[in-house]
């Protein structure tokens, strides 16, 4: 059962680190981490579904649900709480973001490596009285050659896992050395909060795409 024990984000934070946060804060942190658990548990595979684990079908729900939560914690930054993001902050996730746009690009390579493959099959099959061996030889080396940007994905991904430990008590470290006002510091403890879960889903996501990729996931294109 995914997700069985209730919301795992507030298992991760317990109640008594809402104790500083307003009621509002609370409540907008709340509703948002519920919308977080209720997304992921949306991409479950059903238990009745005989396609496999994953679809290229799931892969568009997947690419739609990662836009949707990234632009709803914007929302939650711009509008519902109205916090500037600092230059700290921006230094923080530059890291994340640049090891996550190396991951898109892998994916990227290897949809035109497939691409690639698949027009080299038509060449072989494009005159239907003769089949060209010759193309058919080129798409089995081509097919069995590695990607090493995609090989190189599973130790990213790993990286960016073991760096999420760190962000629980960044809020503490920057209360410590710059003193923030409470309403700022209940505010920035609310966007951590918040970033924790949006990476955990991130991650989730781009695990199994890098898996699907590698091979070690069976794709089925519906």
């Amino acid at each position: 059962m995914f997700f069985s024990c209730g919301n795992p984000f507030k298992a991760l934070f317990p109640k008594k680190n809402n104790a500083c946060m307003s009621s509002h804060l609370v409540s907008l942190l709340n509703n948002f981490e519920t919308s977080l658990r209720v997304s992921i548990a949306e991409l479950v595979p059903k238990d009745d579904d005989k396609n496999g684990f994953i679809t290229v079908s799931w892969m568009i729900q997947a690419m739609h649900s990662l836009c949707e939560i990234h632009q709803c914690i914007s929302t939650l930054m711009t509008t519902d709480v109205d916090l500037p993001v600092s230059d700290m902050e921006e230094s923080m996730y530059a890291d994340i973001s640049s090891k996550l746009l190396e991951v898109c690009n892998a994916f990227t390579s290897e949809l035109a490596r497939l691409n690639h493959g698949n027009m080299l099959l038509k060449f072989a099959f494009s005159d239907p009285d003769e089949v060209s061996l010759s193309h058919i030889d080129c798409w089995r080396q081509h097919m069995a050659s590695k990607n090493p940007r995609i090989e190189n994905c599973g130790e990213v991904l790993s990286n960016l896992v073991e760096s999420m430990s760190d962000d629980h008590d960044l809020h503490v470290l920057k209360k410590k050395v710059n003193k923030k006002k409470k309403k700022q510091y209940e505010e920035e403890k609310l966007l951590m909060r918040a970033l924790y879960g949006v990476k955990a889903k991130t991650l989730y996501i781009f695990s199994v795409f890098a898996a699907a990729f590698s091979g070690l996931l069976r794709i089925f294109c519906i």
